[in-house]
């Protein structure tokens, strides 16, 4: 009962982080109202989030780590305590799931643009503007982005050692070599076809919303040559590394949970979807009105409503009676 209550809390945490977080990436009202329902209501891995699973509290501690880390770098007044919170709160979160260790791809990013900023300052031929308030908060931010890397990856080393009695490895890593077959492409099996069916939707949807970017103008050379970065640039390109080392060292099938609970971003590709328009009025006027909403407008010419309903419902039944469900 209290890991449920934990997992239920956690994901309320987390529900609390996404508008601020959308606001970063751009969304306009509605699409960050759709966001945001889209999580609580049709979220793809909402097993993962109500039972008894560390996805929520992953999620909420990560979220929350991103809010702070960005509010940080655009609020003078705050970056001296919401950085370090920051750090402290990715260090937590790489505790609390392993594939903590990815967030410094965020972080990198971070990270880079605060040495663009510094050598910028740096480079000033003037010497007030060197001794600046400004150049003071880079550097700031850019020893808090270090330290957030250490912390990020210190605990997959401090977690994942040792051997057994039997001299066998009882690592993380070994635990999935031995129990699950996990390694470089070895999931690349005909017996695990069911797994990439159940994962390809997952998949089209990161690829649908990387071409969705570059549509709407977001992805150019010369932003990503002078690091002129948005969040939602930085979130994109975590959930592409995510996808990627799932596909080639993971199980495929929790790529779905994987995606979800690490970066906001897949939910802001809901939220920019037309296919998801509605969602919010259903969800206002309550429940029956809600389900007789999804009646009504579940189907083929919605295909992201399609995925996110099939996920969030069937895939929570299939789960309960061990049926396998990314």
């Amino acid at each position: 009962t209290s890991g449920l209550f934990v997992s239920a809390v956690s994901w309320a945490i987390a529900s609390a982080a996404l508008p601020r977080l959308a606001a970063h990436a751009g969304l306009n009202r509605k699409q960050m109202l759709t966001a945001v329902t889209t999580f609580q209501i049709l979220n793809p891995a909402s097993v993962f989030f109500a039972g008894l699973y560390s996805e929520a509290m992953y999620a909420a501690l990560t979220w929350w780590a991103l809010v702070f880390s960005l509010d940080g770098s655009t609020d003078p007044t705050s970056i001296w305590w919401q950085m370090p919170l920051s750090t402290l709160l990715f260090g937590f979160a790489s505790l609390t799931r392993m594939n903590g260790c990815f967030n410094v791809v965020i972080i990198a990013c971070f990270l880079l643009q605060d040495v663009l900023m510094f050598r910028k300052h740096i480079r000033s031929n003037n010497l007030s503007t060197c001794l600046s308030a400004p150049l003071l908060r880079t550097v700031w931010r850019l020893a808090w982005n270090m330290t957030s890397v250490a912390v990020c990856v210190l605990p997959v080393f401090v977690l994942d050692y040792g051997v057994d009695e039997q001299g066998l490895s009882r690592t993380y890593s070994g635990l999935q070599a031995k129990f699950w077959g996990v390694g470089f492409l070895s999931q690349y099996q005909f017996r695990q076809m069911p797994n990439f069916c159940i994962a390809a939707p997952t998949v089209a949807l990161v690829v649908w919303g990387i071409l969705s970017m570059h549509r709407r103008n977001q992805l150019s050379w010369a932003s990503f040559k002078d690091a002129a970065w948005s969040p939602e640039h930085i979130f994109a390109a975590h959930s592409v590394v995510l996808t990627v080392v799932v596909l080639l060292f993971a199980h495929v099938q929790i790529i779905a949970r994987v995606l979800t609970a690490a970066s906001p971003w897949l939910f802001f590709v809901l939220g920019r979807s037309p296919g998801m328009s509605g969602i919010v009025d259903a969800a206002n006027r309550g429940f029956m009105q809600l389900c007789s909403w999804l009646y009504s407008n579940v189907g083929l010419h919605r295909p992201v409503l399609l995925y996110a309903t099939v996920y969030a419902v069937v895939g929570t039944v299939l789960h309960a009676n061990n049926f396998p469900i990314t």
